[in-house]
This record gives structure tokens, C-alpha cells and sequence, in this order.
């Protein structure tokens, strides 16, 4: 008894003093709740990770990154044991956090373009296993891919049309069609001055959707509003 107790003591203090350490030991925690998984310790997890207080100079930048990959690394062991739904939930809050964050890190290395790749792939990897519903998915992954200036879920019609399959492919496409017939068509020597913010964004879906058809027509007819 006295062994436990020099160890929980430890442990209670090495958290006091690492808070890379006691998030770990939070996390291990949240998930062997008689309720279930407490995802808002998660999603605490994730801001102190990703949003701590500053600019995030240069030299910071390793010790950063690796603190968000271990908060990455623990979401990974909640799909290991089956809680994909969860995860699709806390990647995705992990993901808006990463891109609001960017702008106040040094990103040379490209370490956070790292991370959304990361966060990104065990999202799909969550999907293909919790099988959520295709339309839902469909609008939430059109969105993001639209809107994300990282390029966040970018040519999501051909990544996820394992899970998407062809009802969820459809919604993409119509979505994808609404949107494309407010964009102008640009005549030589014209500019749209969201030529590389939105108007660019909706060109890829609708060329990924084109390729992904086989559709020559298609495509070409993308190409040619510009």
C-alpha cells in the first residue's frame, strides 16, 4: 500500500510540473469513465496544445508540434478501441483549432501543415470505420473543403468516396454545381479578385469531381469558365 501511494505521488507530482505530462494523464483518464469517453477533456486537451498563450517563435516550434502530435496520438488509441464516431468529433475540433492557429506560429519547417495532414487521415480512417451518415458527411466535408484556406479536406470527393459512395458522391456533386453556377465565367485579359481564395477552391472540387467521372466533357468545360 505504501508503494501506491509513493507512486500516485509521483505521478501527482511530476503533472504538477509537466503540463505536457498531465494532459496525458487527464486523457488516459477521460477515457474509463463509467459515463463513457468525456470528450470535453479532449477537447481541453487540444487548446492548451494548440492554442497556448503568444506568438510561437521559431525556436519553440519543435517542442510545439510535438505536443499537439501527442494529443494526436492519444485520439489515435480512442480509435484503436473502437470510438471512431469520437474521434471524427475531436479531429474535426482539432482541425479548426490547428487553422486558427497558424497564423500566430512560425511555421518555416511546415510542421503544422504536418498536423493537418495527420488530423486529416484519421479522420478518414475514423470514417471508413464509423460509417456516418453520407450526406451529413458530404455537406460537412463540401464546407470545409470550400472554405479552409490550408486546402483542409481538399479533393474530398475523391478521398472519401469509399465512405461517401454514390448517394453521398451526389450530394457532393449538387452542392458542388449550385455553388459553381454563381462563379463568373473570366474572359481574356478579366480577373476575379477571389481568383485564389474561393473561386480557386470550387475550380479543384469541380475538376476532382470531373476527373473522378472520367468525365473529358466535364472537365473541359470547368477549364473554359476561366
Amino acid at each position: 500500500r505504501q508503494e501506491k501511494v509513493a507512486l500516485v505521488r509521483l505521478l501527482m507530482d511530476r503533472a504538477m510540473e509537466d503540463d505536457r505530462f498531465r494532459e496525458r494523464l487527464l486523457m488516459k483518464t477521460a477515457r474509463a469513465t463509467p459515463q463513457g469517453i468525456d470528450l470535453a477533456t479532449f477537447r481541453r486537451a487540444i487548446d492548451h496544445a494548440v492554442r497556448p498563450r503568444g506568438f510561437v517563435e521559431y525556436a519553440s516550434m519543435w517542442e510545439y508540434v510535438r505536443g499537439v502530435e501527442e494529443v494526436i496520438e492519444s485520439i489515435e488509441e480512442l480509435l484503436k478501441e473502437g470510438y471512431a464516431r469520437e474521434v471524427i468529433e475531436l479531429v474535426e475540433y482539432g482541425l479548426a483549432a490547428v487553422e486558427k492557429q497558424i497564423g500566430s506560429v512560425d511555421d518555416s519547417d511546415g510542421g503544422m501543415g504536418d498536423i493537418l495532414q495527420k488530423l486529416q487521415e484519421l479522420h478518414h480512417t475514423a470514417c471508413k470505420q464509423a460509417k456516418p451518415d453520407p450526406e451529413v458527411l458530404a455537406k460537412r466535408l463540401f464546407e470545409w473543403e470550400l472554405h479552409s484556406e490550408y486546402e483542409v479536406f481538399y479533393g474530398a470527393a475523391a478521398t472519401y468516396a469509399d465512405v461517401l459512395g454514390e448517394h453521398g458522391l451526389s450530394i457532393y456533386q449538387k452542392l458542388a454545381d449550385a455553388e459553381w453556377a454563381r462563379v463568373p465565367s473570366l474572359g481574356p485579359g478579366r480577373e476575379d479578385r477571389d481568383h485564389y481564395g474561393k473561386r480557386f477552391r470550387i475550380t479543384a472540387i469541380m475538376e476532382t469531381l470531373a476527373q473522378r467521372a472520367n468525365d473529358l466533357e466535364a472537365l473541359v468545360a470547368v477549364k473554359s469558365r476561366d
